[in-house]
Formats: structure tokens, C-alpha cells, sequence
């Protein structure tokens, strides 16, 4: 496999939480009376999964268009600065989710303002923190396939 291959491929890691966090939700008792911290932790980690989808997608869309023809350090620099751009992409994702909904309903959400700013206070650094989590998890990913020479420069 060729890295930018593996680059485009590594775009698909969060889906994978995605659909981990499916089979969380749909499968898991929800009991918060026993929790532990393990299972805040996680049921922390599958919300974070849903609540990124639309803006990752978008971002990943985005990463995809302008990694076609780069070098393997190209895209690796570009890629560096996702989670930075998730940082803004997120918050105006939310901000025009709720506003679209407002006004296709002709209607005031209640507590919209709350929303708004949990979604901006919450996501700008948690992109960074997660978007970075994933970053190391793809670059680890890359350095052991390449050891195992599965993937080839």
C-alpha cells in the first residue's frame, strides 16, 4: 500500500468509533446509578463519536479534495492541522444546524442559546484533544505498518 493510500484510509478511523458507539448505545445499559469511571469515560467517548459526525464528515470531505496529488509529507502536514480546523468547522456545523431547524420549524427553540454555547465552549477544545487523539492513533498505525513493510514509500 502506497502512504497517501494509507493517509486517505486513516480518515476512516473515526467512523470506526462511530460504529463502535452504535452498538454502545444500542446494546449497553445505560444504568448511571452503578457506573464507573471506565464506563463515564466510554459513554463520554461514543456521544463525542455522534456529536462529530456531521462537522468530521465535512472536514474529512475537505482533507480528501486537497490531499489528491500531495506527497506522503504534504498530506501529513496537512493532516497535522485537522484538528485545528475541526476547531473552527464544528461550532459553525452546530451553529447552523440549530439555526436551520429554528427556522424550518417557524418556531424559537427553547434554550437554543445554551446550545449554541455548550456546542462552541465544548467543541473548540475537545476537537483539538480528540482530533489529536486520532492523529497519534493513525500516525502509531502508520510507523507499524510500515515496520511490517505493508505499507511502502
Amino acid at each position: 500500500m502506497k502512504s497517501t493510500t494509507y493517509a486517505r484510509l486513516a480518515l476512516l478511523l473515526p467512523y470506526f468509533t462511530l460504529i463502535e458507539s452504535i452498538g454502545y448505545f444500542t446494546y449497553n445499559d445505560l444504568d448511571t446509578k452503578n457506573e464507573t469511571l471506565l464506563q463515564s469515560a466510554n459513554f463520554f467517548w461514543n456521544f463525542f463519536a455522534f456529536f462529530w459526525f456531521v462537522p468530521y464528515t465535512i472536514l474529512a470531505i475537505y482533507l480528501l479534495i486537497r490531499s489528491i496529488g500531495k506527497t506522503i509529507e504534504q498530506v501529513r502536514s496537512i493532516y497535522m492541522s485537522a484538528p485545528f480546523a475541526l476547531m473552527f468547522v464544528a461550532p459553525v456545523t452546530y451553529i447552523a444546524i440549530m439555526i436551520i431547524v429554528s427556522l424550518s420549524d417557524n418556531t424559537y427553540i427553547k434554550g437554543i442559546e445554551l446550545i449554541l454555547i455548550f456546542a462552541t465552549v465544548v467543541s473548540a477544545p475537545a476537537s483539538l484533544i480528540i482530533g489529536y487523539i486520532f492523529v497519534a492513533i493513525s500516525l502509531l498505525l502508520y510507523r507499524g505498518l510500515q515496520k511490517i513493510k505493508f505499507i511502502r514509500d
